[in-house]
């Protein structure tokens, strides 16, 4: 049955936190992470991994069935100041469909209750997967909303072309202000729409995993982003009997290809992204629809504010590494000391003193179950991540002395903790140095970078198939 309780349990410290575990809830207070029982929340527990909804106003708090989906907490704490949503173990797939409505009954999860903040926390990366089954996005959050997201594998959220605009945030578009931790970003995508006649140059692609826009505020801990992918419009293919074309480039002349920026994380408001693992994302330029050709596709990894005026990203103890698509990064990084960067140096780390970065090869396993509750990228021994990172970073109130898995750091106290979302406590199962093989090279792959080939959405698209918001 669905449950609601207030208040939350009581808050015990653990590395300067408040948490029991690194995916208990935490609640805002004036903004900011707060401990206090006074700050009163209901607590809503999914019961169904279906995507259904119970009551088209309430969502979990009078449904009359009994059984509360995430989509029926989402319309509740979107009703209900300060609500924690537990999501068990279990995969919640999207099933519903755009129609229009920018709300949470159709498509993406919007998030849209300025009061207070909502907190959504499952069981660990590893059994607790949304899905967005290539409908949609997987979250939206309007502006002056304030949430929490930890503890959940983010998989197959996708956009095709906007009508107007950039297509953004292939998991998570972001208005407001987020934190997230503990999570996994796999397999998420982004496909800019087609030029026009009247604006024939292709529409960008701008965050596989996560768009941060102007106004957002965004917080990422201990998490890790693989798999992901923006590829940028196609240009409008000029008039034969044009001259100029729509690309202004001779007779027949075709829009320029949208841009690709950021296969990860599209970022252009205040931020902070401390022990990430960010690695083997993708972007790809949209094609020209013929002269001038395509357009460029910088940041694999990261396009910081994309073509915009972009704010700095504030990083820290992170791996950026085999990122495709031209480079790992581009435009503005504030160097907050102990990165990684592989093969090449397009973030401006400074290896030494005083930044101590390294660029060299972290030595990543696939992602896998490595222990804890969480799908991690384990290390290699021999890996320049390995004892890298920044203990006071660690031990700060973001990461609170722990791993992604809730693995202590450093690990048996033996120096430094690691760069990135994993901290190296023993020997890989496989021989050491054995890694996975060579990343794809050469052009973009057969299917759209970060969304894997399968069977058709459950339940189809109708016809015609909606534009996603």
């Amino acid at each position: 049955m669905f449950r609601v309780r207030s208040p939350p349990l009581p808050p015990s410290e653990i590395g300067g936190g408040c948490r029991k575990n690194a995916y208990a809830p935490l609640l805002v207070k004036g903004g900011r992470a707060s401990c206090d029982p006074l700050v009163r929340a209901a607590t809503v527990t999914v019961t169904s991994t279906l995507d259904v909804i119970h009551d088209g106003t309430s969502g979990c708090a009078i449904t009359g069935s009994g059984i509360c989906s995430l989509r029926d907490g989402v319309i509740y704490a979107n009703a209900h100041a300060n609500t924690i949503i537990a999501l068990p173990a279990g995969t919640y797939v999207l099933t519903i469909w755009s129609s229009g409505s920018n709300d949470a009954t159709t498509g993406d999860l919007n998030l849209t209750n300025t009061t207070g903040s909502t907190t959504i926390f499952g069981a660990g990366s590893d059994t607790t997967i949304i899905d967005g089954n290539h409908i949609d996005r997987l979250f939206q959050l309007s502006p002056g909303v304030t949430a929490n997201i930890s503890g959940i594998t983010l998989r197959n959220g996708a956009l095709f072309g906007q009508a107007a605009g950039p297509t953004a945030g292939g998991a998570i578009l972001n208005d407001g202000t987020v934190t997230i931790t503990g999570c996994v970003f796999a397999f998420n995508g982004i496909i800019g729409s087609t030029g026009t006649s009247g604006s024939p140059t292709g529409r960008e692609g701008d965050g596989g995993a996560i768009a941060n826009r102007t106004g957002g505020s965004l917080t990422v801990i201990n998490s890790t982003f693989t798999m992901n992918g923006t590829i940028g419009g196609r240009g409008v293919t000029g008039a034969p009997s044009s001259t100029g074309g729509f690309g202004g480039g001779g007779a027949g002349g075709g829009g320029r290809g949208g841009a690709a920026t950021g296969g990860a994380l599209w970022n252009d408001g205040p931020n902070a992204i401390v022990n990430l693992t960010i690695f083997a994302n993708n972007a790809v330029a949209g094609s020209g629809g013929a002269t001038p050709g395509g357009g460029t596709g910088p940041g694999g990894a990261i396009g910081v504010g994309g073509i915009n005026a972009p704010s700095p990203l504030q990083i820290t103890n992170t791996i950026i590494a085999n990122n495709l698509g031209g480079a790992n990064c581009t435009n503005t990084l504030t160097d907050n000391e102990h990165n990684l960067e592989f093969p090449t140096n397009t973030c401006g780390f400074t290896p030494g003193a005083p930044k101590f970065d390294q660029v060299g090869d972290p030595m990543l396993g696939p992602l896998a179950s490595n222990g804890g509750p969480t799908q991690t990228m384990a290390f290699t021994i021999g890996s320049a991540a390995i004892n890298h990172g920044d203990n006071a970073a660690c031990a700060g109130p973001l990461v609170g002395n722990v791993d992604q898995r809730g693995i202590a750091r450093p690990y048996l106290v033996r120096g430094n903790c690691g760069i990135g979302a994993f901290e190296y406590n023993t020997p890989p199962s496989a021989a050491p140095g054995v890694r996975p093989g060579p990343l794809p090279s050469g052009g973009p792959p057969a299917v759209m970078p970060g969304i894997r080939p399968g069977p058709p959405p459950v339940g189809g698209p109708p016809a015609p198939m909606p534009t996603p918001r």
